[in-house]
């Protein structure tokens, strides 16, 4: 397949969701859209078939955590990675579901997303008959940082951000200048390249 159908799913049913094919051969965007809802999913079904389907999951429901490990990385240490990192988060481990992104010697990065919500997108993409086994956090879709320069995109009312190669988060607009002020010290030579216009 030299084709791809990437879709940008919504946090909830009655949102939009983005679309587009991007051709491996011609690298470029031969289509993209808008559709108004989940139901409208349906609509791509027609597309997807042919196509390898990916799918972006919205910044603002999956967080991605660093997790500093001793020792090697076995399926012991992966069953014991939400209890590690339990205290850092606001719901329950048991209605959490938890992703290795990346793994290094001493670290591993974590995308973690309530498990409702992600039935919520598997249910959407069944009904649309939508075949897809790859689901990415929007922030990694991003260009690769280089020289450390934070990547960063407006899409309607969030900020999309890159820092890394394993990290990314998105937040509301009106949240923004909250989030940068707790992640970067005044101090800080921190670079931003916007792919949209940027706010005072």
């Amino acid at each position: 397949m030299t084709e791809r159908l990437i879709i940008r799913l919504a946090s909830e049913a009655s949102q939009k969701q983005h679309w587009l094919i991007w051709s491996e051969s011609e690298k470029e965007i031969i289509a993209s859209g808008e559709l108004e809802n989940a139901e409208q999913l349906k609509t791509l079904t027609e597309k997807a078939a042919s196509r390898h389907v990916m799918c972006l999951l919205p910044g603002v429901d999956v967080c991605i955590k660093e997790v500093a490990i001793a020792g090697a990385f076995n399926r012991q240490m992966q069953q014991a990675l939400p209890y590690l990192i339990e205290e850092d988060l606001a719901s329950d481990v048991e209605k959490l579901h938890f992703t290795v992104v990346a793994k290094q010697t001493d670290l591993v990065h974590v995308a973690i997303c309530d498990k409702q919500r992600m039935y919520n997108w598997l249910d959407w993409l069944k009904d649309a008959q939508i075949i897809c086994k790859q689901f990415i956090p929007e922030g990694l879709a991003l260009p690769f940082p280089t020289q450390k320069n934070w990547q960063a995109v407006q899409l309607n009312n969030h900020w999309i951000v890159r820092e890394s190669k394993e990290l990314a988060w998105s937040c509301e607009v009106s949240m923004l200048d909250v989030i940068l002020a707790s992640k970067i010290d005044d101090e800080s030579n921190q670079t931003i390249e916007s792919y949209s216009p940027l706010l005072e």
